[in-house]
């Protein structure tokens, strides 16, 4: 029988808080996606078979579904609390900020933390007569001024 820690185990919800301000709890986890971009070197004489896979570019997508809405749905929103024209043209690198995953189960004691997040300009917002009225909201990551795209970090008691 393989040995196992089941204090790794990574289960349920998490808080999501962006740019210092929490968005809310999830309906159930979160979904983090990493795809590479790569390059391959190769040599004729070699068949074209890769002698070297280079790694060009690196994303990271967050999506997760919000019960808590309010506050996540206000930062859809522009100041007047709509989503209107103006949008367009707009320049979403420039309005980066730190993203924080926080774990619900207390004993996960790790956060995951994107400091140059975008929201995404997509959502989808579910009105349902038997479930919980969700928000669900899609991030991508992007290095910081450090090259750092994500980190793990410890949850503070309490």
């Amino acid at each position: 029988m393989a040995n196992y820690n089941s204090d790794n185990f990574k289960l349920g919800p998490c808080v999501v808080s962006f740019g210092g301000t929490a968005l809310g709890g999830t309906k159930g986890g979160v979904k983090v996606t990493m795809e590479a971009d790569t390059y391959e070197v190769k040599c004729d004489q070699n068949y074209a078979t890769p002698v070297k896979k280079i790694i060009t570019g690196l994303k990271f997508n967050v999506s997760m579904s919000l019960l808590e809405i309010d506050t996540a749905f206000a930062q859809l929103l522009d100041s007047n609390g709509q989503i209107a024209s103006s949008l367009l043209g707009s320049d979403l690198l420039a309005n980066g900020k730190a993203l924080l995953l926080t774990p619900v189960d207390s004993s996960d004691a790790y956060a995951l933390n994107f400091p140059n997040a975008i929201l995404e300009p997509g959502f989808e917002y579910s009105y349902d007569v038997e479930n919980s009225q969700v928000l669900a909201l899609k991030f991508t990551a992007h290095a910081d001024d450090n090259d750092i795209f994500f980190e793990q970090v410890a949850v503070s008691a309490g």
